[in-house]
């Protein structure tokens, strides 16, 4: 029987990586009543593959109560703000002047990297008076018709370079109209992991010991 180098496989084990399935994968919060929007509505927070979104929401509408929440319907999200109705400037399922809508990303550290990859929003025309503001980790963007990387046949904003979060970071939005938001997405890279010992028994085992054939 012929053994290979011990040294060999302890190499092997720990400079072959297997990579998560997650790695690169996009994580996609829906934030309507098909997503994630009963979750944020009951809880305040939504996680998907490692990342968690927590929402805020805040008003200075005049009349209000003092109270607002996120609310979602089936196709978008916005701010309900108590106290005010349709007429007095404030559309329950959507964002309008003076809310705030945002969402705080956290993960950890089996993930070690989280991209913004894209938003859809509703309703971002192409005038002056008809913009959102996007605050993504301490980066303010105007979204309006034509701004890179805006469509505004979609209403989806894809950067043109991926932006990095830290976990901790949020996604703010403002408006000058009433937007709708529905979607938040993350391009998401997990840490590289060691392989696994069951990966080196059936790739390595086979090389490691060779039997000879009995002589006749």
């Amino acid at each position: 029987m012929k053994m290979m180098p011990i040294a060999f496989l302890l190499l092997t084990f720990f400079l072959v990586p297997v990579h998560n399935s997650a790695r690169g994968d996009l994580v996609g919060f829906d934030l309507s009543t098909n997503g994630v929007g009963i979750d944020l509505e009951n809880n305040g927070t939504a996680t998907i593959d490692g990342v968690t979104i927590n929402v805020t929401v805040g008003t200075n509408i005049v009349g209000n109560d003092g109270n607002a929440a996120f609310n979602a319907i089936a196709d978008r999200a916005g701010v309900d703000t108590g106290g005010v109705f349709s007429g007095g400037g404030d559309s329950a399922s959507e964002l309008d002047v003076g809310e705030t809508l945002a969402f705080e990303v956290q993960f950890g550290p089996t993930i070690q990297e989280v991209l913004l990859s894209s938003i859809n929003l509703q309703g971002v025309g192409p005038n002056a008076d008809d913009r959102a503001f996007v605050n993504i980790g301490g980066n303010s963007v105007t979204l309006e018709t034509s701004v890179p990387g805006f469509d505004g046949n979609t209403d989806i904003y894809t950067p043109l370079t991926p932006i990095a979060l830290r976990s901790g970071d949020t996604v703010n939005f403002t408006a000058e109209t009433t937007i709708g938001v529905q979607a938040i997405n993350f391009a998401v890279t997990a840490v590289p992991e060691p392989i696994g010992a069951l990966m080196l028994i059936m790739m390595g085992l086979p090389a490691v010991v060779t039997r000879k054939r009995p002589l006749l």
